[in-house]
């Protein structure tokens, strides 16, 4: 048991760190950065919300749900090993985000606003995207094999294809 009541794992020898964590304190009471890869098992802020969460390198979650009160930032390429749905103020991926095994196998919901700078299926299209609120899309494909549906403004900071079976978006695009 860490220092406050903290309950951490050490990383693997692989450098990967695994989540396992108790976080004390009230909701949105902490943040946690990962400087080498990160890979989440178990839903992050089941019980009480993280303030923020920064993933510096690749990332893989393998959890159906990330829950932060305020920001969530992935730098590095991000798979999804299962359906998940991130809940934060803005979810920001500076890399690619892909799918792993088959091709549409697993869908991502985004609770809040998001912003994709990556690739998203560069490797491997997700099976569905939604996004609640505003949408920044600077990157210049976004591959599903199905549903992308955008709630909020998608304001297009670059030559864009979105390749799905269906788009939906209840706003306007810029």
């Amino acid at each position: 048991m860490a220092e406050g009541g903290r309950r951490r794992r050490e990383p693997e020898p692989t450098g990967t760190a695994r989540s396992s964590w108790v976080v004390p304190g009230g909701a949105g009471a902490q943040s946690l950065a990962f400087t080498g890869n990160a890979r989440f098992d178990v839903v992050v802020g089941s019980t009480l919300d993280l303030n923020s969460l920064t993933c510096s390198a690749a990332t893989a979650t393998n959890s159906t749900a990330i829950k932060t009160i305020g920001i969530q930032t992935y730098s590095g390429a991000v798979t999804l090993e299962k359906d998940t749905t991130l809940t934060g103020s803005t979810v920001t991926f500076s890399s690619t985000l892909d799918d792993t095994g088959a091709a549409g196998n697993q869908s991502l919901a985004v609770t809040g606003n998001a912003r994709f700078d990556g690739l998203v299926g560069s490797t491997l299209d997700l099976k569905s995207l939604t996004v609640s609120a505003a949408t920044a899309i600077h990157t210049t494909a976004i591959k599903t094999n199905g549903i992308q549906t955008y709630s909020g403004p998608v304001p297009l900071e670059k030559d864009t294809t979105l390749t799905p079976a269906t788009v939906t978006s209840a706003s306007h695009q810029d």
